[in-house]
């Protein structure tokens, strides 16, 4: 199997092993705090502390975007800024406010489901780095290093870059696997081991979820009988 094959497939399928997959809430949340003003200005500036009004407005206990996700990634370009070429920074900025923007729907809301959040916003997240230029191989190669230091060599990151390069269309997809095969090279064995077992996650998924609707089960037994 390519690499290049193999990594489109970690980005489909590795979210099917984490478990959200089979069983989600549909509850949303009341919001916590007021809309304001200034919490606006910092998403459509692009700064990260925006997610940090998110959070204030509609803390996640759990799915937390706006901080294990937003603010921790934002924070961490900051730090590094100054290591990035011209273009790398045109993409970072841009990246920013429309990931922001698009967060603006939901801090709006009075009402939000926080697991809706964290996968809309993920992929919008994906979505706004393809359409400032994270497809670009000059970048990929002239920042490799950079990027690396801000998100590791680890599967973790090899899905968070799939989020990107799913939007960047076939022909630059496999225009830039190179670039993968190289960056992930010490990774690709724990990868194929990953599919190998595959089916195995996928079976232990399906159980836990069958023993979890069976606990229900029993518990709706014990309140009506």
């Amino acid at each position: 199997m390519s690499r290049c094959v193999l990594f489109l497939l970690v980005a489909v399928l590795l979210p099917l092993t984490e478990g959200w997959w089979f069983i989600r809430t549909n509850s949303r949340q009341k919001a916590e705090g007021d809309i304001k003003r200034d919490c606006i200005a910092k998403a459509k500036k692009g700064t990260c502390d925006f997610f940090v009004c998110f959070d204030q407005r509609h803390p996640c206990e759990h799915s937390n975007y706006a901080l294990s996700f937003g603010w921790k990634f934002c924070t961490a370009f900051d730090q590094h800024y100054a290591r990035f070429d011209a273009e790398a920074k045109n993409w970072i900025n841009g990246t920013r406010k429309c990931v922001m923007e698009a967060m603006l729907e939901f801090y709006n809301e009075e009402h939000v489901n926080c697991q809706d959040v964290s996968e809309e916003m993920k992929d919008a997240h994906g979505r706004c780095g393809a359409e400032n230029g994270i497809c670009s191989l000059p970048l990929l190669h002239n920042n490799k290093h950079v990027l690396t230091d801000i998100y590791g060599v680890n599967e973790k990151t090899l899905h968070r870059m799939a989020l990107f390069f799913k939007h960047c269309g076939k022909n630059t997809f496999y225009a830039i696997g190179d670039w993968f095969t190289d960056t992930f090279k010490g990774i690709w064995p724990k990868v194929d081991n990953f599919f190998s077992g595959f089916g195995d996650k996928l079976k232990e998924g399906f159980e836990a979820t069958k023993d979890t609707l069976k606990e229900w089960g029993n518990t709706l037994k014990d309140v009506f009988t």
